[in-house]
């Protein structure tokens, strides 16, 4: 588990106790081994939950999750809810990475009404 999904899981923690609206769609970029989004599924258990991994990642069962695996320039996000929550940490590890992964992100951020952490 890399630091900043740490951090961030830390961070959706206290978000979560101040008692937000639960998000109709969690969206993890990067999932990894998907602690942001497991610890998400735990303070908000209702919502969708949708994971995105790049092809190097370890995909393993979980039951509420839709996963989807390619390179960040091929992968193509099905419509989300508006108030999606999307989270990313440790996702980028080259520079060639950026660019379609910036695209990628805008693409979900086009609804003024996603989160982006």
């Amino acid at each position: 588990v890399w630091p900043a999904s740490i951090l961030l899981a830390h961070h959706l923690t206290t978000i979560a106790s101040q008692s937000p609206p639960p998000p109709p769609c969690i969206l993890e970029l990067g999932a990894g081994q998907a602690l942001p989004s497991r610890v998400a599924a735990r303070q908000w258990p209702s919502p969708t939950r949708l994971h995105l991994l790049q092809d190097t990642a370890i995909r393993f069962e979980w039951p509420q999750a839709e996963w989807i695996i390619g390179q960040w320039q091929d992968i193509v996000i099905p419509p989300l809810p508006s108030g999606t929550l999307l989270l990313a940490a440790d996702c980028l590890y080259e520079r060639a990475s950026f660019a379609p992964f910036l695209r990628m992100v805008a693409s979900v951020l086009v609804d003024i009404n996603n989160r982006l952490l």
